[in-house]
């Protein structure tokens, strides 16, 4: 189903600025940066499980400045060039939240695992 699988904030809970750098949405997996660039993988079968992964590389020279989303080890897409504003701050991490700003697709009503164990 739809919903934030990872999202990040500058503040603790999330009322300030946030993204959703990886979500599901639309029976596929979404990599996002702050400046709206999207990466989406392939239709996911619901049930199964996935190990989904977004690289962020930005360097000073624009050949080196990309993003990634893996899925289950395999590139599934990819964006270079690409340009970035941070927020200046630590950021918090947050898993399976409800974010209120950037796209809110909502709680991940899905599982997430980790290390060979089943969680939620």
């Amino acid at each position: 189903t739809d919903g934030n699988i990872m999202s990040m904030s500058s503040v603790n809970p999330q009322t300030s600025w946030n993204m959703p750098p990886i979500a599901a949405s639309g029976s596929k997996f979404r990599g996002k940066i702050w400046n709206n660039s999207y990466l989406y993988s392939s239709t996911y079968t619901q049930g199964e499980w996935y190990f989904v992964c977004l690289v962020f590389n930005y360097s000073a020279t624009s050949s080196e400045r990309y993003q990634r989303l893996y899925v289950n080890g395999e590139m599934v897409a990819q964006q270079t060039g690409i340009s970035y504003s941070s927020s200046g701050v630590d950021n918090y991490l947050f898993f399976g939240q409800q974010n209120p700003g950037a796209d809110k697709t909502g709680y991940y009503a899905g599982e997430i695992g980790g290390g060979g164990r089943r969680g939620r």
